[in-house]
């Protein structure tokens, strides 16, 4: 997790430097600032809301840090994955919750520590069976 965050901050840090080149001057009315500082914050947002509903949904059933950790992401009641659909909801809610900072505390009080965006997208976070077993492409 600490490698992707670290891939995401660079990225971020050379987007932000390539895209807004100085710090943006809202004060003086320059609207290319405004549109540039505001693609930027797009980026910010979508970079995580996608790597994690991609990951989410694909044969891997879960984020890399998921996978080293024999974690799993599925459909409450079934070991199948999830659709990308519900893997944006996921990932959608999941951004949220975090911005919205009590919501996370929720988990405590739930049945099998279920977050919010698991409630939500009605997933649940299980443990593998087997470290390969993302790699089986069953999709029950």
């Amino acid at each position: 997790m600490l490698v992707v965050f670290t891939l995401y901050v660079a990225l971020y840090l050379l987007v932000s430097g390539v895209v807004l080149g100085e710090p943006a001057n809202l004060s003086s009315g320059e609207t290319g600032s405004a549109s540039r500082l505001t693609f930027a914050y797009l980026f910010l947002v979508s970079v995580p809301l996608l790597y994690f509903s991609v990951m989410d949904s694909s044969l891997f059933k879960g984020t890399f840090g998921k996978v080293i950790m024999r974690l799993k992401v599925t459909k409450t009641g079934s070991e199948g994955r999830i659709h990308y659909v519900r893997g944006f909801w996921r990932a959608l809610v999941k951004m949220v919750s975090i911005i919205a900072f009590p919501l996370l505390f929720i988990s405590l009080f739930t049945p099998h520590n279920r977050a919010v965006h698991d409630l939500l997208a009605n997933t649940v976070v299980r443990e593998r069976d087997v470290i390969g077993e993302s790699l089986k492409g069953q999709n029950k």
